[in-house]
């Protein structure tokens, strides 16, 4: 049996397709009320003896571990986050260490298969007094401490064994399958009709985003390791997840609004400029797509004929990229904000971790000089 026909037909991981990291969380909150050995799987067996209760998403907390006192003003706290299908966010854990009294907040605790962007290593770009576990740790961890309090007759263990041994077993084999998938160092879209069955087990999300966050730390390793220009403060990056998606975005950003870079979604590579429309310099649509022709986008870029070779001549580009735009330009408009793009069409090769990488680096030194000439003039 292959380890997705394991996955089809398994009933209790069918039972997790509806909300995974919901789904998780409960089961995590379940065997800790059920034995607090189980908080060895997070690496937390030191709290153990002080351990009263674990509270279910509370205050947007995936588990809240009540220690000393399961009251809210007497006892102290240590924080789950499960990040399996989402992206975690600095800001975010952040927020959630605190919505606790900051005196009694111990530490907190994130999830996921992979480590994520945030996480570089124990001090740098990771927030203090947070830990990352992976799901492979958490899955051994608990099938060891189940078959120990299986052995030791603990009765409530012994009644559910072969459920708890079944979704440490579903664990093992969802690292597994998400890690055959993103060993490949490219960015190209895990997609239904590449991978068939996947869909239906709900790991395509899963493959995106892990692809998506190995990316942005190959970024941030060689970006260091090129010693580029990249000041803290104006140049921001970072990724989400839309409309099935990956979004990376890298992007010089000015306190005026003003805003340049490279969005990367899906298979779109995309040139950006964002500006506050209520600035006091601030210009039309039209206006601020003219201002940038030729040294940003390609004025010269006809998107309404049929050509299907039709190719953008960015200005700083080594060669003509293509494009599927039906326009000379995309945008997104609010009362906030002004936002313009072009974009090129990335082939699987463009989508290899090196050549992406060169790729982005190439249009950054071009978006930075740009920034600079601008942020203090007409852009504003």
């Amino acid at each position: 049996m292959t380890d997705i026909q394991a996955l089809k037909g398994s009933l209790i991981y069918q039972m997790s397709l509806g909300s995974k990291e919901l789904y998780h969380s409960n089961v995590w909150a379940w065997l800790i009320e059920v034995s607090p050995e189980f908080l060895r799987a997070f690496g937390l067996g030191d709290y153990i003896s002080a351990y009263k209760r674990v509270g279910r998403e509370e205050g947007h907390r995936d588990l809240t571990i009540y220690l000393d006192s399961d009251e809210w003003k007497k006892a102290r706290f240590i924080i789950i986050e499960n990040k399996l299908k989402s992206i975690p966010d600095i800001k975010q854990l952040e927020k959630y260490q605190g919505s606790v009294p900051k005196e009694a907040f111990v530490q907190g605790i994130l999830t996921g298969i992979q480590k994520p962007q945030i996480v570089q290593d124990e001090v740098d770009g990771f927030v203090p007094g947070w830990r990352f576990v992976d799901y492979s740790t958490i899955g051994t961890e608990i099938e060891r401490i189940a078959k120990k309090l299986n052995d030791d007759q603990h009765p409530i263990v012994k009644e559910n064994f072969g459920a708890i041994s079944e979704y440490c077993k579903n664990i093992r084999i969802l690292n597994e399958v998400v890690n055959e998938n993103v060993v490949e160092d490219t960015l190209t879209p895990f997609s239904p009709g590449d991978y068939g069955t996947y869909d239906d087990l709900g790991l395509i999300d899963l493959v995106n985003k892990v692809r998506a966050s190995q990316f942005m730390r190959y970024f941030d390793e060689h970006s260091k390791d090129d010693k580029l220009n990249l000041p803290q403060g104006i140049f921001i990056h970072g990724h989400g997840f839309n409309n099935k998606k990956n979004t990376l975005d890298f992007r010089y950003v000015a306190e005026d609004g003003f805003l340049i870079g490279i969005q990367i979604e899906g298979d779109q590579f995309r040139r950006v400029l964002q500006i506050n429309p209520k600035g006091l310099n601030a210009l039309t649509e039209k206006e601020l797509f003219t201002k940038f022709c030729g040294k940003w986008f390609d004025g010269a870029f006809d998107g309404k004929k049929k050509d299907k070779s039709r190719c953008l001549n960015w200005e700083g580009a080594h060669s003509p990229l293509p494009t599927k735009m039906t326009g000379t330009h995309c945008k997104y408009e609010t009362k906030e904000y002004l936002f313009i793009y072009q974009y090129a069409t990335l082939g699987k090769g463009d989508m290899q971790f090196s050549n992406l990488y060169r790729l982005l680096i190439d249009n950054l030194r071009l978006a930075e000089e740009l920034f600079h000439e601008n942020r203090q003039g007409d852009a504003k």
